[in-house]
């Protein structure tokens, strides 16, 4: 199965220069992207896994954005207050990211042997491989609705058709089986394999392509397992995403007690 790809993900993070510094793969305008560029923007091991295709596609992202980026700014969007409101806020998250990458992650560690301990203990992970369909959603609102109506019995497939934003929408949201290790996205395939029965709809979950609603659609025995080497990377990036993930609840439950948070609950009725 071809691997899904989290466009948005490198979209965001692949910067242009005005100036050439290094090997040029695209220019739109007086904006440049380089293969350094390019490169330094996705870990490694994702890296890896791109085909010459991918890489293709992506630069087209690319060049896609930029040339509507000029459009925008040339009819004044940079101006609105609503964007320069948006732009702030961007900002916002952009140095709480960096300041966690830069001193707050950089103990955090997974070794081997925690890898291979959580591969032994989820060996009925990689043991089945299972049918699916999903709906993604650019927003958590838009997914939250969506999660209303399926608990008042809406069907999946029509909303999933209707709604979802991936090309899967198409075939009401159906991906077909997978083995874990086939999507490349750790949150949203332990989600996926965590569902028990036939029918099972998951709770929201984010990932870089947006936040999903996975249903459960079969599962079937491997004759042929999947082996550690073949998922030791994704595990190791799951169970980094956990630890930072706890650190960070810790960090702002301490910043609590250092910093005044008042809150007025009642405005929002």
């Amino acid at each position: 199965m071809r691997k899904i790809l989290p466009v948005l993900l490198l979209l965001s993070i692949i910067s242009c220069k005005k100036e050439e510094e290094g090997t040029v793969i695209a220019r739109v305008g007086q904006s440049v992207l380089t293969l350094e560029e390019f490169h330094s923007g996705m870990p490694v091991e994702f890296r890896m896994r791109l085909s010459l295709e991918d890489k293709r596609h992506l630069v087209e992202n690319w060049i896609n954005t930029e040339l509507l980026y000029e459009k925008a700014k040339r009819e004044g969007i940079l101006k609105e207050p609503e964007m320069v409101a948006q732009l702030e806020q961007l900002k916002r998250q952009v140095v709480v990211n960096y300041w966690l990458s830069r001193h707050t992650f950089e103990g955090v560690f997974v070794s081997w042997e925690e890898v291979r301990d959580y591969y032994e203990r989820n060996r009925a992970r990689y043991d089945n491989e299972i049918e699916i369909a999903h709906i993604v959603t650019p927003t958590l609102l838009a997914a939250e609705e969506i999660e209303r109506r399926l608990k008042q019995g809406e069907d999946f497939g029509k909303l999933a058709r209707e709604y979802s934003i991936d090309p899967s929408s198409e075939r009401s949201g159906v991906i077909g089986y997978i083995r874990f290790g086939d999507i490349g996205l750790p949150g949203f395939e332990s989600t996926a394999f965590s569902l028990e029965n036939k029918g099972d709809i998951s709770a929201i979950i984010q990932t870089m392509q947006g936040f999903h609603i996975i249903k459960l659609l079969g599962r079937r025995k491997l004759e042929d397992p999947v082996k550690l080497e073949d998922v030791g990377e994704i595990i190791r990036e799951q169970l980094l995403i956990e630890k930072q993930t706890t650190l960070i609840d810790s960090l702002i439950e301490q910043l609590r007690e250092e910093i005044p948070v008042q809150t007025h609950y009642e405005s929002l009725r």
